[in-house]
């Protein structure tokens, strides 16, 4: 009893001192196991199983589980390089994968005439001027103009004299054109076989000498055909005008191609009538026809209606009208517009 009292006062007294050195052991090794028991003053031998077995007497001493599942920190040591962050290798780009093509409807097919003339329409030229010349024989126009336009003179009188003095003066003749022909709208006048080789008129030619040359060189004849050609099988758009007597005048009839041996007429065409207009008015009347050929695709029905437009616009007196205004511009230009590609009748 007195061995056990006097081991356990000596074990109470050692034990702040045994405190005090696992302190400064703990300071010093850290989580070193091994460091830790040689500064205690341990043996240490691994067990079968991996768990430390004291020997020769001494307790056990078991290793402490680290703070962390990482790797034992060590002391930084003075004027270490600084690791580099590690490099990130750039990410692979994915191969764009192109869409699948969905496979579309076909367009609806338009009809070929349709097609045929916007064709036609877009290659065909636009027209840069007018330019007269003479007409011999029914189909002895020249090939490739742009346009084909006839002056129609049903008989001699003072009316015809002013309007073919104002055409031959304000355009020139085709002879004295250099333009490539598919520019230009020849206007043709119908003239006599034996006066063939007609020379070309002065811009300032005087109205004697145009009213020589309808007496003795125009041909009446032809222009009676052509407008037999324009009232054969009429378009609606001329159907009631070829009921009339064709008396009047002077018409001007344009067209795409030559029509001196063409009958019926099919459209589209047009044809000024300026029987109601006197002629101190043909000059702005001829100005905006003129003017009207000129523009693409003239006989577009959109165009033509300007075209009224334009003639209800001239500033004219009431002398200068046999009829009222708003009948007589009714009634100078008819367009007949070509059939359409659905059906539609030609207006």
């Amino acid at each position: 009893m007195r061995h056990f009292i006097f081991v356990f006062a000596l074990l109470f007294m050692s034990a702040p001192a045994l405190a005090d050195r696992a302190s400064d052991c703990r300071r010093q090794c850290g989580d070193d196991a091994a460091c830790y028991r040689g500064c205690m003053g341990y043996s240490y031998r691994p067990s079968y199983y991996g768990y430390p077995s004291g020997g020769g007497g001494h307790p056990h001493a078991y290793r402490r589980a680290p703070s962390s599942l990482s790797a034992p920190r060590t002391a930084p040591q003075a004027n270490a390089p600084k690791a580099e962050p590690p490099t990130i290798a750039p990410r692979a780009e994915q191969p764009t994968i192109a869409p699948r093509a969905e496979p579309q409807a076909p367009k609806a097919q338009r009809p070929a005439a349709s097609r045929s003339s916007d064709r036609s329409a877009a290659a065909r030229p636009s027209i840069l001027g007018t330019a007269y010349d003479f007409l011999y024989a029914p189909g002895a126009e020249t090939a490739g103009y742009g346009l084909y336009s006839y002056v129609i003179v049903p008989r001699p009188s003072d009316r015809a004299v002013a309007f073919l003095r104002e055409l031959v003066g304000r355009f020139p003749a085709a002879s004295d054109v250099a333009e490539a022909k598919q520019r230009i709208n020849v206007l043709y006048i119908p003239t006599k076989a034996g006066a063939r080789g007609q020379a070309a008129f002065p811009a300032d030619v005087e109205s004697a000498a145009i009213k020589t040359f309808l007496d003795k060189n125009y041909d009446f004849a032809l222009a009676q055909r052509l407008l037999f050609h324009l009232c054969d099988k009429p378009a609606p758009a001329v159907a009631q005008l070829c009921e009339n007597d064709l008396s009047g005048g002077p018409y001007i009839l344009t067209y795409a191609t030559k029509i001196s041996d063409l009958s019926p007429l099919p459209p589209p065409f047009l044809f000024v009538d300026l029987t109601n207009v006197r002629p101190r008015a043909f000059p702005l009347f001829v100005a905006a026809y003129a003017a009207q050929v000129k523009r693409p695709e003239f006989s577009d029905g959109a165009r033509l209606a300007d075209f009224h437009l334009q003639l209800a616009n001239i500033v004219l007196t009431a002398a200068d009208w046999v009829q009222p205004v708003s009948a007589a511009v009714a009634d100078i230009a008819h367009f007949a517009e070509a059939k359409k590609s659905d059906g539609e009748a030609p207006k």
